[in-house]
């Protein structure tokens, strides 16, 4: 019952405003009332032109966030492993994700054909998010303390990863079985090279306070 409630308050309340805003406006033509589009909708149902369009335009999105999420997922790796890529493509991608959307419909409009306009906003909208996640999530976890220069530029040539880090790994895949949303908070600790033994022991204290201080702050919030 408490679900049903939480989904059909925010249905009524919204479809009650949209239906005030349309009576205040009183032109159909800029915004129609509720009724008038459920009525519409149903006659646009009853021809096979409806979802042919409709089908044509849902497959052209999903490619189109497909392709955002596997280009986002290869610039993520191109720009945390090359310093290079970082500097020149970084920023394009930040500029894609500052742009309104808005902005960028106008812009595609004018610069594609029509039809592929829905693939190519759904790209662009998806690209930079996918890219900011995985480039802040490539961190590479296993059961080995890195205390060495050379284990640490492997990890670096395989995953592309930035850190390196124990258990986290394990936790969530037990978490993801068990379907129990979690989170990993974790301080840089050592540079994983031939010093780390000596600098863990020196920072493990200063890590363990901060964490209790993101803790403090972050559980307020959840």
């Amino acid at each position: 019952m408490k679900k049903a409630y939480r989904v059909l308050l925010p249905l009524l309340f919204w479809t009650g405003v949209w239906q005030l805003a349309a009576a205040a406006v009183g032109k159909e033509l800029l915004l129609p009332a509720p009724l008038a589009v459920g009525r519409r909708l149903l006659e646009l149902c009853g021809t096979g032109a409806f979802w042919l369009t409709a089908g044509a335009s849902l497959g052209r999105i999903l490619l189109g966030l497909l392709a955002g999420v596997v280009l986002g997922t290869l610039l993520a790796g191109l720009t945390s492993a090359l310093p290079w890529a970082d500097c020149l493509l970084s920023p394009a991608v930040k500029v894609i994700r500052a742009t309104p959307v808005a902005s960028f419909i106008l812009l595609v409009y004018l610069w594609v054909e029509r039809g592929r306009v829905p693939g190519l906003i759904s790209a662009l909208m998806v690209l930079p998010v996918v890219w900011g996640n995985v480039t802040r999530g490539i961190v590479a976890t296993g059961d080995q303390f890195i205390s060495g220069g050379e284990q640490a530029a492997k990890i670096r040539g395989d995953f592309g990863a930035d850190a390196c880090e124990m258990e986290g790994g394990s936790i969530g895949q037990v978490c993801a079985l068990n379907k129990i949303p979690f989170a990993v908070i974790r301080a840089i600790s050592d540079h994983g090279d031939d010093e780390a033994s000596v600098d863990f022991p020196a920072f493990a204290s200063q890590a363990a306070q901060k964490s209790i201080e993101l803790l403090k702050t972050a559980l307020p919030l959840l």
